[in-house]
């Protein structure tokens, strides 16, 4: 019964973000601008994604096999792409992690390793978008003194601070044990503690191997930029012409807040979201609005593939 309503809240959600953005911008206006999109912009753009989603695959299983879980590559792009189908359409831009790790527990008892792997890979991504918003809001703030942007720098400044912080909780064996042995000594909710507890050990695997680290960081930055190249050329086809850098600071931003659990998919999140930082530098914000929405399209055209593997596997069931 809570999770119904937890669902229904989240759809009505979804349904009211909507119901504000094509009030405010026309429904009849980012429609007939999502038409004229050019067709060749939008199957490169689907390309890219789907390169995208492979090295993230590639990713995911560097960091499975440091916990000694070993897949085979097309096994792990194929429940990486189920992932992203998930990703679409479940709250949230998570559900997809859910799905990947419920059927490595499920079908080869590694749930523990499977949720390191996984939190590790997103984290990964997360940060380098957060990197990539300080570097380019830095050259915007050196080059650009605007006010609205001077202030964004530091707001992202602060949140890549909050990232550093977060790095050293995570991944330190010294910070994580005063955490727990000290501050959290005697508070243990549920268990909950030593259940965070017990996942920083596996997190701790990581630390092992120094190259593994260069490996993470640079097919994450591969994954990025191939994602934010995907919302460029979305923008190009519906002709939302900007400077780049701009999509290196905002991409980043709008793929963060999109990934909180109060939505489907990020749907409505992303097209706010865009209105705001982009309507910042463009005048036209209900092209930034559907440059946004076709974005999102393009995500939703290509997990599809991801929705065909699913149910071929629910049709003829096979172990990974």
């Amino acid at each position: 019964m809570r999770k119904a309503l937890f669902l229904l809240l989240k759809l009505g959600f979804t349904g009211l973000l909507f119901y504000f953005i094509f009030r405010n911008f026309g429904l009849a206006t980012i429609f007939s601008t999502l038409k004229q999109a050019n067709p060749v912009l939008i199957f490169i753009a689907a390309i890219l994604l789907l390169v995208s989603l492979f090295t993230s695959a590639i990713q995911w299983r560097l960091l499975l096999q440091a916990q000694g879980v070993l897949l085979e590559v097309w096994p792990a792009f194929k429940l990486y792409l189920i992932g992203h189908f998930f990703n679409n359409f479940l709250p949230g831009a998570l559900g997809g992690d859910v799905v990947k790790v419920y059927r490595l527990k499920r079908e080869i008892k590694r749930g523990k390793e499977a949720l390191a792997a996984t939190f590790t890979d997103r984290y990964a991504g997360l940060f380098v978008l957060a990197f990539f918003a300080l570097l380019s809001s830095f050259y915007i703030h050196q080059f650009h003194h605007i006010e609205i942007e001077t202030n964004l720098f530091l707001y992202i400044a602060l949140l890549f601070g909050l990232f550093i912080v977060s790095l050293f909780f995570f991944f330190s064996r010294r910070v994580g044990g005063f955490v727990y042995g000290v501050l959290l000594k005697k508070i243990n909710p549920f268990g909950l503690r030593d259940k965070v507890a017990e996942l920083h050990d596996f997190l701790h695997t990581y630390r092992e191997s120094g190259w593994l680290y260069a490996k993470i960081l640079l097919i994450s930055t591969v994954t990025q930029l191939l994602r934010i190249s995907v919302h460029i050329l979305a923008s190009r086809a519906i002709g939302f012409d900007v400077p780049v850098v701009y999509f290196l600071i905002f991409v980043p931003l709008i793929a963060l807040l999109s990934s909180l659990p109060i939505s489907f998919g990020g749907l409505g999140l992303r097209e706010g979201l865009g209105s705001v930082l982009f309507g910042t530098i463009s005048p036209d914000r209900a092209l930034a609005v559907a440059a946004q929405l076709m974005a999102s399209l393009v995500g939703i055209l290509v997990s599809l593939l991801g929705g065909v593997l699913f149910v071929a596997e629910r049709k003829s069931p096979r172990s990974l």
